[in-house]
């Protein structure tokens, strides 16, 4: 299956973010993945929490929530960044 054909719920939590620990504050903030393409990014899908595994989890919640409509002015990303740009990133990023 090519990977614009793939579901969204066949990517896990860990391939669709990235994440980063904050020693400030101690948190760990996890955003949605789009790889070299700046211009995708949406804030409204960035998630802290004290531990990775959490921050990743309540992203990768809210941005498979979106997708599916749920929530405020949802869906953010266009049906062509998400199947043509970021599924493209998260094949490649799952390859290594």
């Amino acid at each position: 299956m090519e990977y614009y054909q793939r579901p969204l719920e066949s990517f896990s939590d860990e391939i669709i973010t990235k994440v980063r620990y904050s020693e400030s504050t101690k948190l760990w903030y996890a955003s949605l993945d789009i790889g070299p393409v700046q211009y995708v990014s949406d804030p409204d899908f960035a998630r802290a929490a004290s531990t990775k595994e959490k921050a990743i989890k309540l992203c990768a919640s809210r941005v498979r929530k979106d997708c599916e409509g749920i929530g405020r002015y949802a869906p953010h990303l266009s049906e062509y960044d998400l199947n043509f740009r970021l599924k493209k990133w998260w094949a490649e990023k799952e390859q290594g």
